[in-house]
C-alpha cells in the first residue's frame, strides 16, 4: 500500500511483524549481554585473617626467620618501610618504601598482624 504525501512523493506502508520484533528483542538482548560480560568483576574485599589490611596501607615488616610479623599503626604514622600493594585471599603484596623491592607473603608466613595503638 502507498500513501500519498502533499510534494508527490510516495511512501510505502511500514507494517511491523512479529518477526520483525523478535529480531529486535533478539538484538537488544544480545547487546544488553555483551555489556554486562565485558565489565569487571568487582573484587570482594578479603576477610578473616589478612581482611585487616588495605591497599596503601603503610605497614611495618619484621622477618623473624620462620615467619613475618606486619605492625599496622591505625592513625597511619610516617611511612614505617613498606606499603600494602595488594591484598589477596591468602597472601598478601608489601612494596619498599623506595619502590625498588616488592614481598609477596603467603598468609601461613605471616606469624601476626600487630596493630600498636600510640597516644590513645
Amino acid at each position: 500500500m502507498n500513501l500519498e504525501v502533499a510534494n508527490g512523493i510516495r511512501l510505502t506502508e511500514f507494517r511491523r511483524t512479529d518477526q520483525d520484533a523478535l529480531i529486535e528483542f533478539a538484538t537488544v538482548s544480545a547487546l544488553a549481554l555483551t555489556l554486562l560480560a565485558a565489565q569487571p568483576e568487582a573484587k570482594e574485599p578479603p576477610s578473616g585473617f589478612l581482611g585487616y589490611l588495605q591497599k596503601g596501607q603503610a605497614v611495618g615488616l619484621k622477618d623473624l626467620g620462620s615467619a613475618f610479623e606486619i605492625t599496622v599503626f591505625p592513625n597511619g604514622p610516617a611511612p614505617l618501610g613498606y606499603e600494602v600493594v595488594e591484598v589477596g585471599r591468602d597472601f598478601v603484596v608489601l612494596q619498599d618504601i623506595t619502590k625498588i623491592q616488592e614481598v609477596r607473603i603467603p598468609v601461613y608466613s605471616v606469624k601476626s598482624i600487630t596493630t600498636l595503638k600510640v597516644g590513645n
